[in-house]
């Protein structure tokens, strides 16, 4: 199974995990909603931002992302920043966000990328 790459390093400043749901709720005709589970796990979003040192480092992961895991369809072993544990994660529908250039033309600080990541819980 492919695996992040170690260039890519993700920001801790505005990490966030949005969990959806695993319960439905059904209106009565009188007294508190019916609540009842109807999912067994849930997948996990993580709106992320990657920052990759130089923009050779950027285009490596654009090159893994498209060879790799096509273009993100396929499952990769990913770090949990969070819990330290390695999990499969996937790129939320293939669909990689801003990059921007860090410093100028002719100063390369890296790159910045925003992407959500999905992990089953």
């Amino acid at each position: 199974m492919p695996a992040w790459p170690s260039t890519a390093h993700i920001q801790l400043d505005g990490y966030a995990e949005q969990r959806e749901t695993a319960l439905q709720s059904s209106e009565m005709e009188s007294g508190p909603p019916k609540v009842v589970r109807i999912k067994s796990r849930v997948m996990v979003r993580r709106p992320v931002a990657v920052r990759f040192k130089s923009r050779a480092d950027y285009l490596s992961f654009v090159e893994w992302f498209q060879t790799d895991i096509a273009h993100g369809a396929l499952w990769f072993d990913w770090r949990d920043p969070l819990t330290g544990s390695t999990r499969q994660a996937r790129i939320k529908g293939g669909e990689l966000g801003d990059a921007s250039l860090l410093g100028s033309a002719a100063l390369d600080r890296g790159v910045r990328l925003t992407l959500t990541l999905e992990t089953w819980q």
